[in-house]
């Protein structure tokens, strides 16, 4: 009898050690939530309960993440803000305020900004949406997993976040903003999944290391046909952000405004003779471009298509000069190569020091 009580308390004991008593954040252990074989997956819903009492200016605070109440039916919350000192931030799925609990469905704008000791951020499947600049400055940041619940990527939402070096795009993501990625100079490849139906401008702008671009094939309005390293868009086989490893397929008619702004990896680049139009911005601030050649397809090249650049020449094999919207080049660049005969005719085309046919 005395060993069987024995044995009854030490299994008592057992059970409220390894149940981890009241602890404020619970987590969803069901077997059915876990990957067969491996590692344990991340644990994908966790509970944050404060009392009212916690509240202060910038919302519900848990000691690191701040949380604001959007919507009572449905009940729903947010992120809005995070201590500048949070190096792993786990954000919650619901986040019980006294006795009402609320499921958490944004990451505010600006709600980590210049979080600059972040280093990884979980985010749970009940995210629907990452407001424009959330990320911005997030130096530290290594990585990120953007869940398949995420519909929304808002304008420059990681923009600096320099040592990111993987970011994985959720396949119900509709919108990618204006400048998400932004120099993410460590970043070297991303997938762009069938879901996505718009993407910003400059949206890899300054990722000096991205050699790798990837749009999913069932993709409807986006293409990379050819493994050409770019986002074209399909209908209009407009090309629209690309890398130092791009190759621009010959059935391009379009290059896109900011295709490859600030692509600072990018040293040379053939412009096949399907290209009749070269956007604004397009080739702006790629420091390590030194000569390019525009063929006799090309009619016009909008404002500031090569500002920036360094050019010690262009040739352009067009008879007639594209028309020019504005700045295109810098001021003075050294050497314009021309076919044989126009010499004239690019006379007042740009400022170059010298204009040679050949």
């Amino acid at each position: 009898m005395k060993k069987f009580r024995f044995f009854l308390v030490m299994s008592l004991f057992a059970l409220v050690f390894s149940c981890g008593g009241d602890d404020k954040i619970s987590n969803d252990n069901n077997p059915e939530n876990q990957e067969q074989g491996g590692e344990a997956p991340k644990v994908e819903e966790r509970t944050v309960e404060l009392p009212s009492s916690s509240w202060t200016d910038n919302g519900y605070f848990d000691g690191m993440l701040y949380y604001k109440i959007i919507s009572d039916n449905p009940a729903e919350a947010i992120v809005s803000s995070c201590e500048k000192t949070a190096t792993n931030a786990l954000i919650p799925t619901w986040l019980k305020i006294d006795d009402k609990t609320y499921k958490v469905t944004d990451i505010a704008n600006s709600a980590f900004d210049n979080c600059s000791s972040l280093i990884s951020i979980d985010i749970p499947n009940s995210v629907t949406s990452i407001g424009n600049n959330a990320f911005i400055g997030c130096t530290s940041l290594t990585s990120v997993e953007i869940p398949n619940s995420v519909t929304n990527i808002g304008d420059h939402a990681f923009v600096a976040c320099r040592s990111m070096t993987s970011a994985k795009i959720g396949n119900s993501v509709k919108n990618v903003g204006d400048g998400v990625f932004r120099e993410c100079t460590n970043l070297t490849s991303i997938v762009i999944p069938n879901s996505v139906t718009n993407i910003g401008n400059s949206v890899f702008a300054g990722c000096a290391s991205l050699t790798t671009i990837i749009v999913e094939k069932n993709n409807l309005r986006y293409d990379s046909r050819n493994n050409c390293n770019a986002i074209i868009i399909t209908a209009s086989n407009t090309l629209i952000a690309g890398c130092m490893n791009t190759v621009i397929p010959n059935s391009v008619t379009m290059i896109g405004n900011y295709a490859f702004r600030q692509c600072t990896g990018l040293t040379s680049i053939v412009i096949p003779n399907s290209i009749t139009n070269i956007g604004s911005a397009a080739f702006q601030s790629c420091t390590n471009l030194t000569s390019v050649e525009i063929p006799n397809s090309v009619t016009v090249i909008c404002s500031v298509a090569f500002l920036g650049c360094p050019l010690a020449s262009v040739h352009i094999k067009c008879n007639n000069p594209p028309i020019i919207d504005g700045t295109v080049f810098n001021s003075h660049i050294p050497i314009l190569y021309v076919p044989t005969g126009t010499k004239d005719k690019y006379a007042t085309w740009n400022n170059f020091d010298k204009i040679v046919e050949e």
